[in-house]
């Protein structure tokens, strides 16, 4: 079963890896880091309906984001596509946090 929450947190573990050496982008990390940490707490909270298809639209765009994060650490020319990968998921994790309100 897809799990937003796990998904959430395998980004989070892969943004703290990236984040000491993301140089010039280490600021958009650090953001991104808060708003993630806040949404996991929001999740913890107000469990969502995991049948919704906003739900599975965030799991799927987490697992990908979370996926870009790793490519980053490999590669830093890649970390700008991840961190905007990341923003558009924490979008969706919002959608699926308004409608469990």
């Amino acid at each position: 079963m897809d799990n937003l929450s796990s998904e959430l947190q395998n980004a989070i573990r892969a943004l703290e890896q990236v984040g000491d050496h993301a140089g010039a982008h280490s600021d958009a990390v650090d953001e991104l880091l808060d708003q993630l940490y806040q949404q996991k707490m929001d999740l913890a909270g107000a469990p969502p309906h995991a049948a919704s298809p906003n739900y599975k639209q965030a799991v799927e765009a987490m697992r990908a984001a979370g996926a870009k994060v790793k490519s980053a650490q490999r590669d830093k020319n890649r970390l700008a596509d991840a961190l905007r990968a990341v923003s558009e998921a924490t979008a969706k994790i919002n959608r699926v946090l308004d409608n469990a309100a």
